[in-house]
């Protein structure tokens, strides 16, 4: 017996062969070895020109015998940012950055290039598809009562995986750490300049103490649409929340994370999803 899968591509094909002549068929299948060829060269062509990154195995590392200033471990979202920066530190030290998983693919048609193809870099190999432990209060209706955790094995970490929503957090909660556990450093007051060096904004904002607080200059794009532009349900959501009774806050990473608002994103200005590594390591 033929399975499923037979049945149907030999059915497609008797179909095929009942409707066109064969020199039609062979038309057909030359166009498509054409367009697969012609994808195919595109994308070296795109990586040759725009992805000049070089990547080398650990064992090419140990055997060149090469010495470095600074070794970090994890090419995720954190890890990326801090090489990325210790690289161009003026005293241009040695930096090799190390990661478990995979080399990310950048090219236009990329799942992780692709902000709305984001679920399907999840429970792949760029995941290290870690799960919760059952819970007691929630995850009734998961397998096992316990939850999906993705995090990011790959050049760029969960960068990679995640949804791209930039939030930098509540001022108060940094204080606390600051204030009460003596992590001294962490205030949001201390932090406001690293804030601003990492990030840049390309959208304009309507307070002009917000836009004090916020990067222009920095390696991290932050894009959002304008009020005009944002998406009808989305303006429909703003306004409920209104009539409900919050206040529409214009910018929730500058002053106050109070009210409601548009989402912000780390999605560079042609609609690509810019994880850590490439913001910070590609752009070497």
């Amino acid at each position: 017996k033929l399975s499923t899968r037979s049945s149907a591509a030999f059915t497609f094909w008797t179909y095929l062969l009942s409707k066109f002549s064969p020199l039609k068929i062979r038309k057909i299948l030359f166009a498509l070895l054409a367009a697969f060829i012609s994808l195919k060269l595109l994308k070296r062509w795109y990586k040759r020109k725009y992805d000049k990154v070089k990547y080398v195995t650990v064992c090419e590392v140990l055997n060149s015998n090469k010495r470095y200033d600074f070794i970090v471990v994890g090419a995720g979202t954190s890890g990326s940012c801090v090489a990325g920066l210790l690289a161009r530190d003026n005293r241009r030290p040695n930096v090799l950055l190390i990661e478990a998983g995979d080399r990310d693919t950048y090219h236009p048609w990329s799942s992780e290039v692709i902000p709305v193809f984001t679920r399907l870099n999840q429970k792949t190999s760029k995941d290290w598809q870690y799960y919760t432990v059952p819970q007691q209060q929630g995850c009734h209706s998961l397998k096992g009562k316990k939850s999906n955790w993705p995090r990011g094995r790959i050049m760029g970490g969960s960068s990679v995986l995640n949804y791209m929503v930039w939030v930098k957090g509540d001022p108060k909660d940094y204080d606390e750490w600051s204030e009460l556990h003596g992590c001294k450093g962490w205030s949001s007051k201390d932090l406001k300049d690293v804030w601003k060096s990492l990030e840049r904004c390309v959208f304009k904002l309507a307070n002009t103490a917000d836009a004090q607080l916020r990067g222009r200059t920095g390696l991290q794009t932050i894009t959002r649409r304008s009020d005009a532009d944002q998406w009808k349900f989305s303006q429909l959501f703003i306004q409920a929340a209104q009539n409900a009774g919050f206040v529409y806050n214009d910018d929730y990473n500058g002053q106050s994370q109070d009210g409601v608002s548009y989402t912000q994103f780390n999605i560079d200005e042609n609609g690509r999803r810019l994880t850590s590594f490439r913001a910070f390591v590609a752009s070497l």
